[in-house]
C-alpha cells in the first residue's frame, strides 16, 4: 500500500484550504468594489449635478457699471413753473460706446461768476419718490427734477440775499467729479435759506428727459 509521504500531505492540506475558500462568501473587498462608483463616474455625476457653478474665487458677476461723470453728457431740460417754484429737469445722456447705470439722487448747487463760487445751500433731497435703477444704453438718456422756490415769494424779497447766478454745479448720483450745466433766464437764487422756508430739491433719477 502507497504511504504519502509528508511533502504530499502538506499539498493535500493546501488544496483542501484553497478549495474551501473558493467555495465561500465573496470577500469584503470585493463587496466594496462591486458597489462603490470608479472616480470617474463620481465626477461626471458631480457634473451633472443641479444647482449654481460656483464661480473661481475672486471673479465678479459681470453687468453694466455705473455711469461716471466723463461718459454723461450733462444738460437741463424745458423748465417749468409754478406760482410759487420753478422746476427744471437735469438730463443725463449716456455719451460712451457702452451701457451704464445710474441710479439715485445727484447733487446739485447753484453758482455765480467766473470762479463757480457757490450760492446758498446744495439741494436737499425730495424723497417723495423712491429711487430706482435706470440703464442707459449708449445715447439714451435719464433725468432728476431740480425745483428752487422764486425769490419773489419772500417778503420782503431781499430776505432771502437773491443772487445773479451762471448755472448749476452737478454730480451724477455715485460720483465726486461735477460738471458745470449754463442756466440762463433765471431771476437769481437765494444766497440763504429764510426759516421755515422749503429751497431747492432734487428728485431722484427716472428714465426719459422730464424728469416726471
Amino acid at each position: 500500500m502507497f504511504k504519502p509521504s509528508g511533502g504530499a500531505l502538506a499539498f493535500g492540506a493546501l488544496t483542501v484550504v484553497l478549495v474551501s475558500a473558493g467555495c465561500g462568501s465573496p470577500s469584503t473587498a470585493a463587496g466594496v468594489s462591486s458597489t462603490a462608483p470608479s472616480s470617474s463616474s463620481a465626477a461626471v455625476s458631480g457634473k451633472n449635478a443641479p444647482g449654481p457653478t460656483a464661480q473661481p474665487a475672486g471673479t465678479k458677476p459681470t453687468g453694466p457699471s455705473t455711469c461716471a461723470t466723463a461718459g454723461l453728457k450733462v444738460s437741463l431740460g424745458q423748465p417749468t413753473a409754478a406760482s410759487n417754484r420753478q422746476y427744471v429737469p437735469i438730463v443725463f445722456t449716456n455719451a460712451t460706446d457702452h451701457t451704464c447705470t445710474i441710479t439715485g439722487y445727484p447733487g446739485a448747487a447753484f453758482v455765480a461768476g467766473d470762479t463757480g463760487a457757490q450760492v446758498g445751500d446744495p439741494a436737499q433731497r425730495d424723497e417723495e419718490r423712491k429711487p430706482t435703477t435706470v440703464t442707459l444704453a449708449p445715447g439714451q438718456a435719464a433725468s432728476a427734477t431740480f425745483s428752487t422756490p422764486n425769490t419773489s415769494v419772500f417778503d420782503p424779497p431781499s430776505s432771502c440775499q437773491p443772487t445773479p447766478v451762471r448755472g448749476l454745479r452737478v454730480y451724477p448720483p455715485d460720483n465726486t467729479d461735477a460738471a458745470f450745466v449754463e442756466y440762463g433766464g433765471y431771476e437769481g437764487a437765494c444766497a440763504r435759506t429764510p426759516q421755515g422756508e422749503s429751497m431747492a430739491l432734487i428728485k431722484p433719477v427716472v428714465p426719459g428727459v422730464t424728469g416726471q
